[in-house]
């Protein structure tokens, strides 16, 4: 039993490293499980809503609003956003970046980058697609599909990411919120030599007009001209 006993002591002295490593690794993988079956802290909010009211329907810790006028916050927690104003929602993947501007202590804005870090080229689209159904089905639209249409698969926008150029098309519902969608190259291949891409989401009251409001504001200006004798120039397009 003895020698059975140094023989063990023997060979930890040894390889105390190797142990030390295994037992760290071990921690790692548990701190991990552990982190993957807790909840995703969730910010719910909509543009115009007050800041407390969003602080009280989200799970994600937020700070209270600090000043009357525009300010902006990070969440403490990585945290999924739920859009949701009763009518017009969506959900996002927990998301690494995200910020949250204020103005007069109601919600102003939003920029989210609505993963935990940067994807492939598939995995963005995946994204983007999911994000794309979930407006469609719940009456968003978008706000000029002939100069920024959906983001999809088809040949033309498939050369423009593949070669880095940067793509974007908006999404809108009613009048009451509009929001752009970014996609483009980001940072190094990875260490399969895959191009990284990041998506980004901006969201805030429409600032993008739709061709419907482009021509009621040409016929406008058409009539204003005529009302004061002037050469009626059309805006370029």
């Amino acid at each position: 039993m003895s020698t059975l006993i140094e023989q063990t002591v023997i060979f930890a002295r040894k390889h105390s490293k190797t142990i030390g490593l295994f037992i760290f690794g071990l921690g790692i993988v548990a701190f991990k499980i552990n982190m993957a079956l807790q909840p995703t802290p969730v910010i719910k909010l909509y543009i115009g809503e007050s800041w407390e009211e969003m602080r009280k329907n989200s799970t994600a810790t937020i700070v209270p609003a600090i000043y009357d006028s525009v300010y902006d916050t990070t969440p403490k927690q990585y945290s999924a956003l739920v859009f949701d104003d009763g009518r017009y929602t969506f959900r996002t993947p927990k998301s690494k970046f995200f910020m949250i501007m204020y103005d007069d202590k109601k919600v102003d804005n939003i920029q989210i980058s609505p993963t935990m870090h940067t994807t492939t080229l598939d995995e963005s689209l995946d994204l983007i697609d999911n994000l794309q159904t979930q407006w469609k089905s719940n009456g968003w639209f978008l706000t000029n599909p002939k100069e920024f249409p959906a983001l999809d698969r088809s040949n033309d926008l498939m050369e423009r990411y593949k070669a880095c150029l940067p793509v974007s098309t908006y999404w809108q519902a009613e009048h009451k919120y509009q929001i752009i969608v970014a996609f483009s190259c980001f940072g190094s291949k990875d260490l399969f030599g895959r191009q990284q891409y990041m998506v980004t989401l901006g969201i805030a009251t429409p600032w993008v007009q739709t061709p419907a409001e482009l021509d009621q504001q040409e016929r406008e200006r058409e009539a204003k001209a005529k009302r004061e004798g002037k050469v009626y120039v059309p805006l370029p397009r």
